[in-house]
């Protein structure tokens, strides 16, 4: 549906429980659920994408100090390891 569309047949189901202030009472009540839940979710959208930019930061700024020599990798063993049991454990 376009937006048109959507505004439409939104406003055809209010005018539909407009004169039933119960209904309206539960209509107003679940907007607003629904856009405090939207909300939420941008904004966790927003943490998780600061946090991967965050991430990408530190990796890049550790290659950076391996390259000036200054840190030393790790292992390949020790990385596959260290996957292995990120693998096991419960997701969060």
């Amino acid at each position: 549906m376009t937006t048109m569309e959507l505004r439409h047949t939104l406003d055809e189901e209010m005018q539909a429980i407009i004169d039933n202030e119960e209904l309206v009472k539960k209509a107003i009540r679940s907007i607003r659920r629904i856009r405090k839940n939207a909300e939420t979710r941008e904004q966790r959208h927003a943490r998780q994408r600061q946090e991967m930019l965050d991430e990408l930061r530190e990796a890049f700024r550790e290659l950076d100090e391996i390259k000036a020599g200054n840190l030393q990798t790790r292992p390949l063993d020790e990385l596959i390891e260290e996957l292995a049991e990120m693998e096991k454990a419960p997701a969060v």
